[in-house]
């Protein structure tokens, strides 16, 4: 099923959007594609010295005589790494406010395997490490209501400060790793400017605090694993939502006679230029969606395997990079960075840290993998939606979307029409469409809600989208076929 005649003649998007004002497909300006490459650790270096010297020292005078363990644990986690890092962020600063060394694991994921200080220390809670302090004491009702920005000052701190003579705090908590905070991670201002100033936030309450800079963020999050140093100075995150199809789906799939050409209809619908010069990192979910812009960026003549698409972009045709995709006849398994292997969750952060590298990022609203990748950046200026705002503004049907449209930051950005290349990415992919998609199994009042999602889903699809008109098992079959690996 290939573009509709409709949407190319711009005569009609959506039954549910106005077809008096079509989306124009602008592209970004040039200033915002400079092919200029930012050195993370040189602008860390130039910047964060200082913080990085007292926060060095800090952890030198604490290491073994004081210390904070905080562990989430006890339930199954179904929070991914941008929750993740921003919790590791806030759990860090509390360390600092009691003055103890951080230890930091929330629920299975390997996060201090693959995460430590920037000095070369381990925040991960391995078991000899605890061993070296010499004593003791363990909290294990921490709190639901527990809030690290309390207004005043939160009950934790005020009970752990009286154990102040106790050298290991452990805490064993049973709460969520969402806190609320009065700032977001997402935007914190590139160094040198390390601390924000009111100017250009969306409200007072939500200026950050001086502790919450990037050198902060990034001192507490440094890789501990390889990952690529050279990237394009645009990324683009275009989640797919094929991190919620869940393993009994995955086990069913076979790489075997899959339809390879099913990626390139659906992303020719979503992003008709990003395979356009110049060139621009992708990071997804979908590794069918990630092999598929690989190849188009290796430009004409360069053949990576031997399987065609029937897609072509100016008489240039892409083929697939086999070297994300799985071997022919491989299991498939799932993207996500919940409740997953170390070998999957160690792929999510290698594009958070490949991510980080560029300057300009496009990201979907109602994704929380791009505030960490911001926050912990060296290089990242510009951040900008990946959809044309006035599509999404109208998409109020998607959880989230209507209070994400009501800050005055999103209002100014719709004003200022941010150019993307992927004008149409949420009215092909909305949010939570998979698990919109599939049936429940569950109690009556579950299978109830199910069926509504279902419907409402299905009658605001665009006439062009491949699910339209099609029966749910016909959906699953293709949406599996244009995110999951060949």
């Amino acid at each position: 099923m290939g573009l509709g005649e409709e949407q190319q003649n711009g005569q009609s998007l959506s039954r549910a959007v106005p077809t008096t004002s079509p989306p124009k497909l602008r592209t970004p300006p040039d200033s915002s594609l400079s092919s200029r490459r930012c050195v993370e650790d040189t602008q860390y270096n130039k910047y964060c010295k200082k913080a990085h010297r007292l926060a060095d020292d800090d952890l030198r005078r604490w290491q073994y005589k004081r210390a904070l363990v905080v562990r989430f644990t006890d339930r199954k986690d179904w929070w991914g790494l941008g929750h993740a890092l921003q919790a590791v962020f806030d759990i860090h600063h509390v360390c600092r406010l009691l003055q103890r060394f951080c230890y930091v694991s929330i629920f299975e994921m390997n996060l201090g395997l693959m995460f430590g200080y920037k000095n070369g220390m381990s925040w991960h809670p391995e078991p000899a490490e605890l061993g070296k302090y010499p004593n003791r004491t363990v909290i294990r009702d921490f709190p639901a209501w527990f809030n690290f920005f309390h207004p005043k000052d939160p009950p934790f701190l005020a009970r752990a400060r009286k154990l102040d003579n106790v050298s290991l705090l452990e805490v064993r908590s049973l709460s969520s790793i969402v806190f609320p905070r009065p700032f977001v991670y997402g935007a914190l201002p590139l160094p040198p400017n390390a601390r924000a100033t009111r100017r250009g936030w969306w409200s007072k309450l939500h200026v950050p605090p001086p502790w919450a800079t990037r050198c902060f963020c990034r001192f507490v999050s440094e890789a501990r694993f390889e990952y690529a140093r050279r990237v394009p100075s645009v990324v683009y995150h275009l989640r797919t939502g094929f991190a919620d199809v869940s393993d009994a789906f995955l086990a069913e799939l076979s790489t075997n006679d899959r339809n390879h050409s099913a990626v390139a209809r659906w992303l020719k619908l979503a992003c008709p230029q990003l395979t356009e010069r110049p060139r621009v990192h992708v990071i997804s979910d979908s590794p069918a969606v990630v092999a598929y812009y690989r190849s188009a960026r290796l430009g004409p003549g360069r053949a990576v395997s031997s399987l065609p698409t029937d897609h072509f972009v100016r008489n240039v045709s892409i083929e697939l990079d086999r070297t994300v995709l799985k071997a022919s006849g491989a299991s498939i398994t799932s993207t996500r960075s919940w409740d997953n292997s170390f070998e999957a969750q160690l792929g999510v952060a290698r594009d958070m840290c490949e991510g980080g590298q560029a300057q300009t990022v496009h990201f979907g609203l109602l994704s929380s993998f791009v505030a960490p990748m911001i926050a912990r950046s060296m290089c990242i200026k510009h951040v900008n939606p990946v959809d044309d705002l006035r599509l999404l503004a109208r998409q109020t049907w998607v959880p989230g979307v209507g209070d994400i449209l009501l800050t005055p930051s999103i209002g100014k950005k719709m004003a200022e029409e941010v150019p993307t290349l992927c004008p149409l990415w949420s009215q092909t992919f909305p949010r939570n469409m998979f698990t919109d998609i599939v049936p429940s199994n569950a109690r009556p009042a579950a299978r109830a809600r199910s069926a509504e999602r279902w419907g409402e889903l299905r009658s605001h699809l665009p006439s062009w989208h491949p699910c339209y008109g099609r029966s749910r098992e016909a959906c699953i079959a293709e949406f599996l076929a244009a995110t999951a690996p060949f």
